[in-house]
């Protein structure tokens, strides 16, 4: 591989920096205790979810999501970096590109969640 084609598949510092910031801050906010009253079940357990309470879980969820989800995507990354090497705003695109999918997971995380309580009819 040419040094052009590994100059043109390289991810901005930005990726790898976020992955990494998105654990420092899903570690620490386990470590104290601040995670637990975003889980489904504390979400629910008051009989419904205010919009802080809406807003906080698609915080957290986001950022699982670039903790967890984000490094499987970097070969997509690079993938994408070096198709979009020769436009013009190239980090612009693949901020949309990685916004997009965290969308996506944020969508995902929002749905609607069946009971867990069996039914005994």
């Amino acid at each position: 591989m040419t040094a052009a084609t590994l100059e043109r598949r390289r991810l901005p510092v930005a990726v790898p920096a976020a992955i990494a910031l998105a654990w420092v801050a899903a570690v620490a906010a386990h470590v104290t205790g601040v995670a637990d009253r975003f889980h489904h079940h504390a979400l629910l357990a008051h009989g419904g979810v205010g919009l802080a309470g809406l807003a906080g879980y698609a915080l957290v969820w986001c950022v699982m999501v670039a903790a967890m989800m984000l490094p499987s995507a970097v070969p997509l990354l690079r993938l994408f970096a070096g198709v979009s090497a020769g436009q013009d705003g190239r980090g612009r695109l693949l901020a949309w590109f990685v916004g997009g999918y965290l969308a996506v997971w944020a969508l995902f995380g929002g749905r609607p969640w069946p009971s867990t309580t069996a039914s005994t009819a």
